[in-house]
């Protein structure tokens, strides 16, 4: 369902994802999709688990807000940062659309 939603919206010639595993003390610094991978024109993060506290997605400096199971599509341009966790573990699927121009 990812890989549909984000080749409707940005047309990607491929979809790349990983997981992200954040426990007790994890962050991830800000940063910009298609500053680190060029190619890169559409960011997707899916939130896998639920019971940790912190580990807040900001985009653009705004919570996103994100229960188990939603997904957040952005711009691959959009700053973008995970706070640090304080409980628990977060796991979240971090999906991009790529151009292979």
């Amino acid at each position: 369902a990812a890989a549909k939603k984000l080749k409707r919206h940005h047309k990607p010639n491929k979809v790349a994802c990983t997981l992200q595993w954040y426990e007790v003390g994890d962050t991830m610094g800000r940063h910009i999709d298609n500053i680190v991978r060029s190619e890169r024109k559409s960011s997707m993060s899916i939130l896998l688990t639920d019971g940790f506290e912190g580990g807040d997605l900001m985009i653009d400096g705004v919570k996103a807000n994100l229960e188990k199971g939603d997904a957040v599509q952005f711009d691959a341009s959009a700053e973008h940062w995970v706070t640090e966790v304080t409980k628990g573990t977060r796991v979240a699927l971090a999906v991009w659309g790529v151009n292979e121009d």
